[in-house]
């Protein structure tokens, strides 16, 4: 099954839940993957639909992950740069 390209995400900030629909098909049932990441299936076994409970902290933890290897991609890329520049100050002009 393809992806509905009009998939949906909502929240619910009562529930502290965030719920992605991939498919408006109705949900035949569930399945905890993980601890509050529910996959909801089709008739048919197809994941139409993901809830995820504690959103807030879950997405707090993503962004985290993901600013932290930021941060560590951004130093790699300085890094590779500095020296890049430096190996260039070092070869003579007319090789340039």
């Amino acid at each position: 099954m393809d992806i509905d390209h009009r998939f949906r995400i909502s929240y619910d900030p009562e529930a502290d839940a965030l719920v992605i629909t991939l498919h408006d098909d109705k949900p035949d049932h569930g399945e905890e993957i993980a601890p509050g990441i529910i996959l909801h299936y089709n008739s048919r076994d197809e994941v139409i639909e993901i809830e995820i409970l504690n959103a807030s902290e879950f997405v707090k933890a993503i962004l985290q992950e993901y600013l932290s290897n930021s941060k560590k991609l951004s130093n790699t890329i300085t890094e590779v740069a500095k020296n890049y520049v430096k190996k260039l100050k070092e070869i003579p002009e007319e090789r340039q």
